[in-house]
Formats: structure tokens, C-alpha cells, sequence
């Protein structure tokens, strides 16, 4: 025996075998490009989910402490299980789809990344806390100016209901805003992942259902909205969009001034 303990000589062989790992990467990175790009892909992908689940975070904190301190709905403006199907259906299968995007067109243009660089950047912070306080903001609103009774905790409202599937639809435009840095979401490879848009399409069918049917309207202290609110909400999300293609519009032109000087 060495005398060293058992979690010791375990951890050095999973850093061993990392290390292989690294190594055969790096091997046939040097020898195939098409393998280089879809290394390069990796990261981005991880960056792409981390992004969505702490937006998600960070926007139901500050979304139950506004409501606490402004006094709306008691302090709890959703049920928890409302909390817990965010997190399911928007980290499931939307965010597993992402694995299958497509590389960056400019992906070979980019110089490589170090390797002990953090998976989210503080570039990549700043749209996150971006994105979650535009959820919440959003959110809030909904509940505090949409139609309908006083909101109470555990009570079924128009308002209430509002504020869920905005919140919902909020992830929706923040899995297109994260698949890419720099491009924009008005580009034809948005359309190319088609396991995105069947996940994102049983998201919104899913989310009619929790609105519109009894049992589950029961279930989630959800009601019956109409086409014209149903419309408030898609728009009201999409700001978290139009934000983040602003904040992409600065990022590639702050780019294009660091190549060209």
C-alpha cells in the first residue's frame, strides 16, 4: 500500500484520464478541421444552457423579493410546482436540443479560447443578469397592471395566469437569444435545428394546456385568457429579444473595430 487515501489516488485518475482526453482532442483537432469546429462547439453549448438555467434563477429571485417587498400576491406570485415546470420544461428538452446546433459559420475565424477560461464570461454575465431582470421587470408588471381581482397567493387570476406564461415566454426567446454570441436571431440558421423547434413547439402547446385545462388549471392556479392577452404576453417577452439583439448589435461592432485597428 501507498498509505495515501483512497479519494487521492481516485482523483488523480480522473485527472489522468482528462488529461488523455484533452490530449486526443488536441490530436485530432491538428488533423481534421471538421473535428476542430465541432470541438470549438462544445463550449459554446454548455455557455448556451448555463445561460438559460441562471437567467431562469436569478429572474425567480428577483421576482419573488420585488413581490415581497412591493407587497404583491403575498409575496409569491407563483405555486412552486409553477416553479419547478419552468425549470423542467425550458431545461429539458429545448436546452438538450441545443446540442445539436450548428457551429457558428465564423467559428475557425476566432482565435482559440484559453483553456482555463471560465464557461460564463463576464460578457456572458452581463446578458444574463440582462436577461433575468427583463423577466422579472416583465413580470411584475404583468401582475401588478394586467386585468382581473386582487392577487392572493394560491388564487387562480387573470393576472396571475399573465404573469406565468410571460415568464415562460420570456425562456422561450432566451433560448434563441443564447444559441449564439455575437449573430443575430434574424438570421436563416435559426430555423436549421429542427429538434429546437419541435421541443419549443410542445413547450407552447404544453403551456395552452396548463392555461386552458381544468385539471391542470387547478394544479398551477392558472384561468382561461384570451387571444388578445395571450398576444400581451408573447409581446411583453419579446423584449427580453429585442434587448439582447441590441446588446448583440454593440458586441459584434465593438468587434469589427478591435480586428480592423
Amino acid at each position: 500500500t501507498t498509505g495515501e487515501p483512497t479519494h487521492s489516488f481516485s482523483m488523480r485518475s480522473v485527472k489522468q484520464r482528462a488529461a488523455c482526453w484533452l490530449s486526443a482532442c488536441n490530436r485530432a483537432s491538428t488533423s481534421s478541421p471538421s473535428t476542430t469546429a465541432t470541438l470549438r462547439r462544445v463550449r459554446p453549448v454548455s455557455r448556451a444552457t448555463e445561460s438559460i438555467s441562471c437567467a431562469a434563477a436569478i429572474g425567480f429571485a428577483a421576482l419573488f423579493l420585488a413581490a415581497s417587498v412591493f407587497g404583491i400576491a403575498g409575496g409569491k406570485p407563483f405555486a412552486a410546482i409553477a416553479i419547478l415546470w419552468v425549470n423542467i420544461i425550458m431545461d429539458g428538452p429545448p436546452a438538450m436540443a441545443l446540442g445539436v446546433d450548428r457551429a457558428d459559420l465564423d467559428v475557425m475565424e476566432h482565435s482559440p479560447r484559453p483553456s482555463d477560461e471560465r464557461i460564463l464570461t463576464r460578457r456572458r454575465w452581463s446578458a444574463v443578469v440582462m436577461s433575468a431582470t427583463i423577466m422579472a421587470a416583465g413580470s411584475l408588471a404583468m401582475l401588478e397592471w394586467a386585468p382581473g381581482g386582487a392577487l392572493r397567493a394560491g388564487t387562480a387570476t387573470v393576472a396571475g395566469t399573465m404573469a406565468f406564461n410571460t415568464f415562460v415566454l420570456f425562456q422561450f426567446f432566451n433560448i434563441l437569444n443564447v444559441r449564439h454570441e455575437r449573430q443575430s436571431v434574424f438570421h436563416r440558421s435559426t430555423f436549421t435545428n429542427r429538434s429546437l423547434w419541435l421541443a419549443l413547439g410542445a413547450v407552447a402547446l404544453l403551456q395552452v394546456g396548463v392555461t386552458h385545462l381544468g385539471p391542470l388549471q387547478e394544479l398551477f392556479d392558472t384561468t382561461s385568457i384570451s387571444a388578445a392577452q395571450w398576444l400581451v404576453c408573447v409581446l411583453v417577452a419579446s423584449t427580453v429579444l429585442w434587448a439582447e439583439e441590441l446588446r448583440k448589435f454593440f458586441v459584434r461592432r465593438t468587434t469589427t473595430e478591435e480586428i480592423t485597428s
